[in-house]
């Protein structure tokens, strides 16, 4: 037995093991022993073996933490585990898997016909997503690598809910509750974060573990290895309104008004009043405005106005004044407990509607092209040109300095295209043509959530063969290693993005606004 303190909030964690040796030879074990070695260990056992003969060597181990239960019973949580798991022996448990993984897969199986390549891609990345969350427990989320490297420190994005939520409420509603709940869980942190920064309500952080506090680092090295601040924590504000937009995806898709009106209500509000008091009352031209912000697109860092940011905010209130007017006149005992707990008013509420018909946005010019952020168009103008020869991935143009890339029109990943894509109801065609033509030639993705959501819109607006080049892109990820980092771990993101662009993509499932 192996028990462990972590260093930050004094976790304990204890590991119960034992070996087993199994042989047709009667009496095969000669001895056992335990010692410990440093920080180790280890159990060696001896054996009487004979020539020509096989032996099965089984390791059981079994973990338990105080998360789950109190400090002084995580070693007999742990013991009485692993005496079970022994009682029923490995092949049991190996049996209970496949069947398990069979079930699974059951349900969330794709094939594709006449592509071999693009078949094991697209089943790789949903094994991945199988094995990653567990629908029991509500305390934890997906980490942006999963469960398969070190990269990120296993903190949580939005890569969860925009990119891979989608995949588990369509084929595992319960993790994806589960999720969701873990962001309930942690409200009472977003809500500190919000005051943190001199705001209201809630706003949830940028990168985030176990206990919901904002865990971005605040510094990390340029393209260039310099080192150089790190803003995506202070201002990158959009996964508030993006945790909101997966709630009220997931109630849609399954029309479970229980974790609506009991959890989903409670965030939506909240987020709703951090932005209202987040915005900024430009006297002079009547409009509010949400300056110095990071949108999707993480090149251009302290810019105003981001459409994506803005447009999202907006949502977010508009939905949190629907959903309070839903909730007041069918649900009036859930009216009264969420007034009463959050000081809810009908007065604030309105206020959010003033607020929301008046958001800026920067223009669009004649052909329909939104200016990504207020000043985009008068950047350094560039477009790519020039692919590599091994990935297919953009070059950087000549003449690029990659330490001023707010100087520049190239940007890393889907923004404007990010929202034509997940409000796609709310614009026209040639709306989504043009952003795409345009975005598409000024985007470098450097961030591997990028190409899955330019296949998708790219199928929207007919250009079929740019979108199964990125339909390759986002699926071989981490199979071609195609952005150089999968050694740190896999590109969860990317494998939701894979399979929404097979499904929502190429497979041409859409779900209506009713």
């Amino acid at each position: 037995y192996l028990e462990v303190n972590t260093k930050e909030n004094r976790y304990t964690a204890g590991f119960a093991s034992t070996l087993r040796v199994c042989g047709s030879d009667k009496n095969i074990e000669l001895r056992r022993k335990a010692s410990a070695l440093g920080d180790k260990v280890v159990q060696t056992v001896e054996i009487n073996g004979k020539q020509g003969k096989a032996y099965t060597i089984e390791k059981y181990v079994a973990v338990s933490t105080s998360r789950d239960t109190s400090k002084d019973s995580v070693q007999k949580s742990a013991d009485d585990e692993l005496a079970s798991f022994i009682n029923r022996g490995m092949d049991d448990e190996f049996k209970n898997s496949i069947d398990n993984l069979d079930k699974m897969w059951s349900v969330s199986n794709i094939c594709i016909s006449g592509d071999e390549k693009a078949q094991k891609a697209i089943r790789f990345n949903i094994y991945l997503m199988l094995s990653s969350v567990n629908p029991d427990d509500e305390k934890v989320s997906l980490g942006a690598k999963g469960l398969h490297g070190e990269g990120y420190n296993g903190h949580v994005f939005w890569d969860n809910e925009i990119f891979n939520l989608p995949f588990y409420i369509y084929s595992n509603p319960k993790a994806a509750r589960s999720m969701l709940l873990y962001r309930y869980n942690t409200l009472d942190a977003a809500r500190e974060n919000a005051r943190a920064g001199g705001y209201r309500g809630a706003r949830y952080p940028w990168e985030s573990a176990d206990t919901g506090r904002e865990e971005t680092p605040r510094w990390g090295l340029d393209y260039k290895g310099n080192p150089v601040r790190i803003w995506t924590g202070d201002i990158e504000y959009h996964i508030t309104s993006d945790i909101v937009y997966a709630i009220l995806q997931y109630v849609r898709a399954t029309g479970d008004m229980d974790f609506l009106l009991n959890y989903g209500a409670e965030i939506t509000f909240e987020t709703s009043r951090f932005w209202a008091s987040r915005v900024e009352y430009n006297r002079e031209s009547d409009r509010y405005e949400i300056n110095d912000v990071i949108g999707p697109d993480e090149f251009h860092e302290h810019i105003n106005n981001n459409v994506f940011t803005n447009y999202m905010a907006r949502w977010n209130m508009q939905r949190g004044i629907e959903l309070f007017s839903m909730i007041k006149d069918l649900y009036p005992e859930h009216y009264g407990r969420l007034s009463k707990k959050l000081n809810l008013t009908r007065d604030e509420v309105e206020g959010w509607k003033g607020i929301a018909s008046k958001i800026f946005f920067p223009h669009q010019n004649d052909d329909l092209v939104f200016e990504q952020f207020e000043g985009y168009f008068n950047l350094k103008d560039y477009v790519v040109t020039e692919y590599d020869d091994v990935n297919n991935m953009p070059v950087f143009p000549r003449g690029i300095d990659r330490v001023k890339l707010n100087d520049y029109t190239l940007i890393k990943q889907a923004d404007i295209v990010m929202l034509l894509y997940i409000l796609g109801e709310e614009f026209s065609l040639k709306t989504k043509k043009n952003n795409f033509e345009y975005y598409e030639r000024r985007t470098m993705h450097k961030s591997s959530l990028s190409p899955s959501i330019y296949c998708i819109l790219g199928l929207v607006v007919g250009n079929y063969k740019k979108s199964y080049e990125y339909l390759m892109r986002t699926a071989m990820v981490d199979l071609d290693d195609n952005q150089g980092n999968t050694s740190r771990g896999v590109h969860m993101a990317s494998t939701g993005g894979t399979w929404q662009a097979a499904v929502f993509g190429f497979g041409g499932v859409s779900i209506n606004s009713e």
